[in-house]
């Protein structure tokens, strides 16, 4: 398995997670491969001015985490919930009150999913030519 060597902080529950491995870098590139995977197969059907909507909207939020219970994916909701006095909505074309409602009552995994993406799209500097549906 050709890569390159990377130094990571794993919090505590990353630890029990990841349990006992003879090899802690094939762990984590399994974990990896699975989740990448996951959320790919648990992407919302959304259309491109309501993944821009999203974008925007979190655009300034701390999307990392290191506990299930107070992961923003699960707070996506409340955020598109609260852009409404901000005009993002109009902006983008987007019915912001039913896509809270929407996304509230999706999977974990599927608000995982649209963490995800966004976390790509932002990372890639937000072009114009960046695949929602991939």
């Amino acid at each position: 398995m050709a890569g390159s060597k990377k130094s990571i902080y794993l919090a505590p529950d990353t630890l029990r997670i990841l349990g006992k491995s003879d090899s802690l870098s094939g762990r984590v590139n399994s974990i990896v491969t699975r989740y990448a995977a996951i959320t790919a197969d648990e992407r919302p059907k959304l259309s491109t001015s309501e993944w821009m909507l999203l974008c925007d909207v979190l655009n300034e939020s701390i999307l990392d985490t290191d506990n299930r219970g107070n992961d923003p994916a699960r707070f996506i909701w409340a955020f598109v919930a609260d852009s409404k006095p901000n005009g993002t909505g109009e902006k983008r074309g987007v019915d912001t009150k039913a896509l809270s409602a929407r996304i509230r009552e999706m999977s974990y995994a599927q608000q995982v999913s649209i963490i995800e993406v966004v976390t790509r799209f932002l990372a890639q500097g937000g072009t114009d030519d960046f695949d929602f549906a991939e």
